[in-house]
Formats: structure tokens, sequence, C-alpha cells
């Protein structure tokens, strides 16, 4: 296949920035552009509850090791992690990041090496550090809180050949015992003929240049390449080593002999997982912060971590309502994360107005009427959806799980529900239409009217089938919680859709101030009218709606501009302190409007529940926000699926039980509503 697109927008960057293949640098520019590289694309390293940094005395010198222990268990297994660099770049800090991530999300310890680099210390001066670091491990296990009868090695290229180096030294010299191989995108034979180290000649990327200045660094003389220590694939037996995952890339030089490796391993009796990673290219394992390739193999490696290293977590029981996720959101999420997607404008009255409104709203369900047969099938802006329900507008979801609004809408397209993508959203609209899903663009008014004509074609372009602009937006509300946290934006999660979306005000934390209204202030157009709506209305044949409208004289102006529905919101309380609750504002709107647009409620939704009482109330559907942003970040796109799932089964009880067979009775309910505001 073709290069992913991110991968194919990295290699443009590198291009347009004239960066320099690092065969062609100094040693001393090649190993500092290397760890800056890597630095960026594994993003903001993640803490871990110990790091401690220890000296190793080998033979002449003394090796840096650091351990990362995600938990205060006794006896943790451990990983003995070695970083890759053509055994000639790279330091502990050039895998910091990996480590963390491997052991927070494999509950093991990780031991990242820091070995001796070639050309000052030639082939096998590597190997055998890494092989004595395994040693010491083992020998002092207890002192580590360490299990030794669950250990595993593992690293990325040159790293992942010391990892495989590694397990045939420990198998002829009768240990330690090792249960598990991790090998991503290994070198496995010096002087490879192969198909893949042959076609992979870009320049903008790791090449078989590359490999060969690598080689010639590492080996005193070519005839050290015939070494099996050098070459795991020339080892006459790879019988008895420890189960292998063999991770490799589409467009890497290496693709070919990481994989003839794990045939070879296979054809051995070793149980061994390969898998290509088609569209990437080398290095992509460490770019977890760009790349969602990068993303999935992580995952894939902390997968089989689990299994063979017997920390598989406990089964949690499923949620029983989508209260149950915030819960689990708020037990992952940064401290600042979470106030900055559960909180509110000022003193967050409006927030909770919110659910207290819809609390109060009483439906009376008729009886003998349903015959417990339902069907909740509505359209919605003209979009069939399985539900009357679609997924709210939430910027920046890649805050809440690698894989943000992605995970997102391929959850939104199973559960048959549209999803209102974000113009502030961390991944690009093309890639989110890509998932399939049933696609709305939801616009800010850009205050350049140029950027804002190409977001709109853009979004037609992507094949959205309507779009929505947010009206209540002329500045950003006054949210507390990110001014006293001084919140910004972690580097990998940027606004995808502008520009590049990197190195912008939303990135750049002052005390007292929030980085993200900043942002949106430079922006966003604060002039917006009704005749600038008139304009997009004639410049899109898309069906549109216009959101965050509370007064029914502003429905009515909308309705004569000729939009297709109105969204009643407040803002999830993220604006005006003083609005009225939106379900509170829904009654008057439905009246002025009547069935010349649908009307949508957003802002509050938790439940089956208060879906029917919106419907009663006159709406033509909801949008549901927070809900699935807990459940994203509680277990990436099987918590959506799973939370839009049980919402479908509240809806469809609800409408039992009040004694609708479909939506159209649900209008039909009386309702009252206690005083709110």
């Amino acid at each position: 296949m073709p290069l992913d697109p991110q991968v194919a927008r990295w290699r443009e960057r590198r291009i347009a920035d004239s960066v320099r293949p690092l065969y062609t640098q100094t040693l001393a520019e090649a190993r500092a552009a290397d760890l800056a590289e890597i630095q960026a694309g594994t993003g903001t390293p993640e803490p871990v509850l110990e790091v401690r940094d220890l000296s190793l005395p080998v033979a002449g010198a003394t090796l840096p090791l650091r351990v990362y222990r995600p938990s205060d268990a006794a006896a943790l297994p451990a990983l003995v992690y070695y970083f890759g660099g053509g055994w000639t770049l790279g330091q502990i800090e050039t895998c910091d990041g990996i480590c963390r991530t491997l052991a927070n999300a494999a509950g093991c310890a990780v031991v990242a090496v820091g070995y001796r680099l070639a050309p000052e210390h030639k082939f096998p001066v590597a190997v055998h550090d890494c092989y004595d670091a395994l040693g010491w491990v083992a020998e002092h296990a207890g002192e580590l809180g360490i299990d030794p009868g669950r250990l595993a090695v593992g690293g990325d290229s040159a790293g992942g050949n010391l990892a495989a180096a590694v397990t045939l030294l420990a198998r002829e010299r009768g240990g330690p015992a090792l249960v598990a191989q991790l090998l991503v995108y290994p070198n496995t034979c010096y002087h490879a003929d192969t198909p893949s180290l042959r076609d992979n000649d870009d320049e903008s990327m790791f090449n078989r240049r590359s490999v060969d200045w690598y080689w010639g660094h590492y080996l005193a003389t070519p005839a050290d390449g015939t070494d099996p220590l050098a070459s795991p694939l020339l080892a006459a037996d790879h019988a008895g080593l420890p189960p292998a995952l063999v991770i490799t890339a589409e467009y890497d030089p290496l693709r070919d002999e990481g994989e003839r490796y794990a045939e070879s391993l296979r054809a051995a009796g070793v149980p061994t997982e390969c898998t290509r990673y088609d569209g990437m290219m080398h290095g992509f394992f460490l770019m977890s912060s760009m790349l969602d390739g990068g993303r999935r193999a992580v995952r894939q490696a902390v997968d089989f971590l689990r299994a063979r290293l017997g920390t598989q977590p406990d089964a949690e029981p499923g949620a029983v309502s989508l209260a149950d996720y915030e819960a689990r959101a708020r037990a992952v999420l940064p401290s600042q994360v979470w106030d900055f997607a559960a909180g509110g404008a000022g003193a967050e009255t409006t927030l909770r107005a919110n659910r207290q409104a819809l609390d109060a709203v009483v439906v009376y369900p008729r009886v003998l009427a349903s015959g417990g047969r339902t069907d909740s099938r509505t359209r919605l802006l003209g979009t069939p959806a399985a539900l009357p329900v679609a997924v709210a507008p939430m910027a920046y979801q890649r805050l809440m799980h690698p894989d943000g609004e992605l995970a997102m809408a391929e959850a939104a397209a199973r559960a048959g529900v549209p999803m209102m993508l974000s113009a502030l959203s961390s991944c690009p609209i093309e890639e989110v239409a890509g998932t399939g899903v049933a696609l709305w663009f939801q616009l800010y008014w850009l205050a350049e009217r140029h950027a804002l004509v190409r977001l709109i074609e853009r979004a037609e372009e992507a094949g959205c089938a309507a779009l929505a602009v947010t009206l209540d937006v002329p500045v950003l509300g006054r949210r507390l919680r990110d001014v006293r946290n001084g919140f910004a934006l972690p580097a990998e999660v940027v606004a995808a859709n502008l520009t590049d979306g990197s190195g912008s005000r939303a990135h750049v934390a002052h005390r007292g101030e929030s980085a993200v209204a900043a942002h949106t202030s430079a922006l966003f157009g604060s002039a917006l009218s009704w005749a600038d709506l008139e304009w997009l209305r004639d410049r899109t044949s898309l069906p549109l709606a216009l959101k965050g409208i509370l007064d029914p004289r502003d429905a009515r102006r909308a309705v004569d501009l000729g939009a297709d529905a109105v969204v009643v919101s407040n803002h999830g309380g993220r604006q005006l302190d003083a609005a009225p609750a939106s379900v509170a504002a829904l009654p008057a709107v439905v009246a002025e409007v009547g069935q010349a647009c649908d009307v949508l409620l957003d802002s509050g939704i938790r439940s089956g529940t208060d879906v029917l009482r919106a419907l009663a109330l006159g709406a033509a559907g909801v949008l549901v926000g927070r809900p699935l942003l807990w459940a994203l970040a509680a277990d990436g796109g099987a918590g959506v699926a799973e939370a839009l799932a049980l919402l479908g089964t509240e809806v469809q009880e609800s409408l039992i039980l009040a004694g609708c067979s479909d939506l159209a009775a649900v209008r039909e309910l009386r309702t009252t509503q206690e005083a709110c505001r």
C-alpha cells in the first residue's frame, strides 16, 4: 500500500525543513539529532510510580541502568529493554518514553540498559554489556522488586538485534531464563540481500545507506558480520529460544530480514507472532504521539508482554450505566486533563443546572400502547440514525486516548449514529471520514476567512453529510479550573485541521492562564453576524445546523435564514455561567420553530431516560458528549462502542416503559417540569 497519510505528511515536513540524513552528519551531530527526533515523536513522557537510575560496573566501564516500576508490588515481572540507534547512536533517554509507556500499560518493571556505543566500542562489546545487564537484573531481582522467573528482553532496531543476540547467549550459557522476546524492526543479518533493503532508498527516511553506515561503525571487520551474535538469523539453530513478537514496517529496509527471523523462529518450534505494519516506516514504534500505526504497535507489544509475563488485568465488571465511565476516566486521566474536560465556566452554575433541569422533567407514560415492540430509527439533519442520538463535537479527543476521534468515529459508525466532528479535532477531517462514520463537521468562525473557506471545502471534499456552526463562542468562557491549572495542550495533541496544528499558543503554558483560551482568542473571529451565516448558507449545499441557540427569537432567525437544524445548547455549561439549562430552553424553541427544522438538544444528556425526556419535550434528537469522552478515556474505541450500545439499550427500554412503539409516539407524551432557571 502507499505510505500511510500521517507518514507521508511527516516525510513532507522533513523535506520542507531540509532535514539531513543522519549518515551525512558527524557522530556528535547525529547523536543529538537522533535523540531530539525520537523525543519529539514519543511525546510528553508518562509519569511512572518509581524511576531509579543505577550504575552497573562491567569490565573497564560502568553502565547506566534505569528501572521503571509502575506499582509497589513486591515482585513485578520485568522487561530488560535495549534502545535502538544502529549500535552507534542512542542512550537511555532515547528509550525513556517507550519504557514508561510499556511499564504502565503492561504492568511490569522495565530496565533500560545504557550499553556502550560504536565506533568507540566495536562488536561484540554491546552484546556482552546487554547480556551482563540481564544477568545482573536476575541476580539482584530481590533488591529491585522483580520476579526472576518472569524476565523478558526487548528492543527496537539495533536494540532488537541485541535482544535477539542476548537470547542466544542466555540459551548457550544456561540462563537467565527468559519468557519472551520483543523484537521491533530488528537487524538480523549483516549484508542481507533482500527486496526491502534494495527498494527502500528514500533519503528522507531510514534507508539502505543508513543500514550500511551503522554496520560500518559497529563491526571491526566484515567477517564479524557472520557471527550469530551480530547476525542472529545466521545461528545454526533457533530452537529453545523464548516466545517472540516481531514487529516490522512496510517501508523499512530491515523489513524482510526481520520477517525471515520470525520464520526461522517458527520453523524451530518457537511460538512467534510477526506483524507487518503497512504504510509505516522504520522508527514508527517510537512515534506514538504522531502516528496511529505507532500506537497500534505499542498496544500489540503491551498485549504480548501481558500475556507472556502474566500481568493480564483482572476483568473489570461491565458498565451498567453511562455514569460508570466517569469514575473510570477520572482514575486514568491526569488531573489537569480531567479538569479541562469536566469543568465549566465561572462557578459552574450552568454546568450543574443542566443535570438538575433534566432530572426535573417528569414524563407521563402510556400503558398498553407499545406492545413491547419499539423502533428507535430516525433521520437527523437528513442523516439516517439508528438512535435519535449524535456524538457531540468535542475538541482534542487525543487528550483522552491516543486514538482520539478515530476511535470515537469507528464506534459511532458501528452504532449507526452520526458524529459531529469539532473544528478543533486532534485528527484530520479526512482520516475521521475514512472510518465510514456519518460525519457532520462543526465550524468555529475563524478570524481568517480564507482559512474558514478551506475548512468548509475540506469538509465537503471528505464527504461530510452536514455542517454545523457554533454561535456561542465570541470568546471562550472563563473556565477557572484551566486558569488555576495554567492548562496547556501537550505537544502531541494538536488542532489537526488548522495548518499543521503544532506549535500553537495552546501549547505554551503560563501560570494563571488557560493556553487553550489564549489560542482560541487569537484564532476565532468575535464579530460573527447573521450576514456571515447568510453567506455560508449561500456558499454550501450541505444541510446546515446552528448550535448554541437558547432564545426562541434566535431560533426564528435561524429558520428564516434557511437553517436545517438548531441545536439548543449552552456549550455544556462552558460559556456564559448565567445561561439557562439547555433542556429548560428547549420547549420555547420547539414552539417557535414548529416543524420548520430539526431541533436537537445538547448539554447534560447522561442516559436513555434523558433522551426520552428530550424527545417528549419536542427535540428530534440529542447530542451526547462527556459520557462518551469518559468511555474513550477508560477503554478507547471499545469503551465508546460499549457506551453507545448501552445507551441504545436504555433508549429501547425507555420507549417500552413509556408505552411508545416509535419516536413519533414519544412526542405525544405529556410532560411537566419543576421550576428551573
